[in-house]
């Protein structure tokens, strides 16, 4: 028999269902897009069940259209969004910020008893025919957030006693320190999401997360066991990954969204320090992608560089290849922890290291982040104030100046291991184990 027949025969299927895949270009969704590209290869066959990006969702007269892609590693089944009650209420006018969020909290209501009414009612049904004509698939990942799917997921599973389900945190629910809010409306939600999610995990094999401290949190919140599938970049993404970049100038780059947590303001200090010292040998440039598409960032930036501005680039918002190759005319990345949060490796770090070009971490976060930077892939080192700081990018200048390349190929079979096709073995490794009702030791 032909190999690849033979390997046709033996995979094993698995649904993967997720609220974002492409053509969403959202960070989120190249998650589950990843799993479909590589779960093949490692002896499984990727179902995936999505909304159709390219329906709109306002439209009423769209109700359950199903759209079909099929490859010879796999399935993508795209579905019409099914509207919330917000957006019904917006049909007859009913608009306003109360309402909206009035809305709002009982569309997360109903999600506990019932996917009907939900933007995700049509995934569920799709699912849920798919394992009747499909009993051979036992297997299924719910990718959250939005943390809806896990009711599906535990859904399903009631209806097809043979289904074993892993949830996917790609951050915490919740357990979330992130952005709390300090409010009676966000307390009272809080804590149903805490009952909801409990109940919904009651029924699945485990979770994986994308760090060890998001992981102890979740699983101290549902009784389960979960293990570390980390984000990750595509390889194909990054041609010349390891090419020199040759330059009379010095440019720092930091990409997407800043966070009010995010101390720029002690980088733009260290920065400026080394300006001065160098703005007569080398041009230092401090470019950020994608931040003035948040106006308060704008803001900031400027603030901070007052007397400085001419150093400074702001980019309007671009696609994800363009920043990818805005990012590879850099001779340092800038990556800063979330204020005094831990184990958020934002998927922006991953996208650095498949430059393999330096990352420079500061203000550090002294977990996930400077652990990766400075203990795995060897990209960084950490720095534990000031004075550290600007030695270090004061070494680099120098190295610049003085025609050295600041990448190093030493640190490229580490970096590979955040590759997205190694983190999909990974997750191949644990489905093995659910497939064989075990767990990791």
């Amino acid at each position: 028999m032909d190999i690849q027949v033979l390997k046709k025969v033996t995979v094993i299927k698995v649904l993967i269902l997720t609220y974002y895949f492409p053509p969403c270009n959202f960070t989120a969704a190249s998650r589950p897009l990843s799993w479909f590209k590589y779960l093949y290869d490692f002896g499984y066959y990727p179902v995936v069940i999505t909304v159709d990006w390219s329906i709109e969702v306002l439209d009423a007269k769209v109700h359950n259209s199903v759209r079909v892609d099929t490859y010879d590693h796999g399935e993508i089944y795209y579905v019409s969004p099914t509207r919330t009650l917000r957006q019904r209420l917006i049909d007859y006018g009913v608009t306003g910020h109360v309402i909206g969020k009035i809305a709002t909290f009982f569309d997360l209501l109903i999600s506990s008893f019932t996917t009907k009414f939900t933007p995700y009612a049509n995934i569920f049904n799709l699912a849920n025919n798919y394992l009747i004509i499909n009993p051979d698939a036992n297997l299924l990942i719910a990718s959250a957030n939005p943390y809806p799917l896990f009711s599906i997921a535990s859904r399903l599973a009631e209806k097809h006693p043979s289904l074993k389900w892993v949830a996917d945190y790609r951050d915490d629910w919740s357990t979330k320190t992130l952005n709390k809010k300090y409010s009676l409306a966000y307390f009272i939600i809080n804590k149903a999401d805490a009952v909801s999610e409990k109940k919904w995990l009651a029924s699945s094999s485990c979770f994986i997360s994308v760090s060890d401290l998001l992981i102890k949190r979740i699983s101290n919140a549902i009784n389960k066991p979960g293990y570390l599938v980390s984000n990750g970049y595509f390889e194909e993404d990054y041609p010349e990954c390891f090419a020199n970049i040759e330059s009379s100038s010095f440019v720092i780059s930091y990409s997407g969204m800043l966070y009010l947590e995010q101390d720029v303001e002690a980088f733009i200090l260290v920065l400026i320090e080394c300006i001065i010292k160098y703005q007569s040998k080398i041009q230092i440039k401090l470019r950020f992608i994608g931040s003035i598409s948040y106006p308060y960032t704008l803001d900031r930036l400027v603030k901070s560089m007052s007397g400085y501005e001419s150093y400074l680039e702001v980019i309007q918002l671009v696609s994800r290849e363009k920043c990818i190759s805005l990012e590879a005319e850099a001779d340092l990345l800038l990556m800063m922890a979330y204020g005094a949060e831990k184990g958020i490796p934002s998927s922006k770090l991953y996208q650095y290291i498949g430059h393999g070009i330096p990352i420079f971490v500061y203000p550090g976060d002294d977990d996930i982040i400077d652990n990766i930077v400075s203990e795995q892939t060897f990209l960084g080192r950490r720095l534990e104030n000031h004075v550290s700081a600007v030695n270090y990018l004061c070494e680099l200048i120098e190295r610049k100046i003085n025609g050295e390349s600041l990448k190093s190929k030493s640190a490229e079979l580490n970096t590979l291991l955040f590759s997205r096709r190694y983190q999909t073995e990974k997750l191949a490794e644990i489905l093995n184990l659910v497939v064989q009702g075990r767990t990791l030791e």
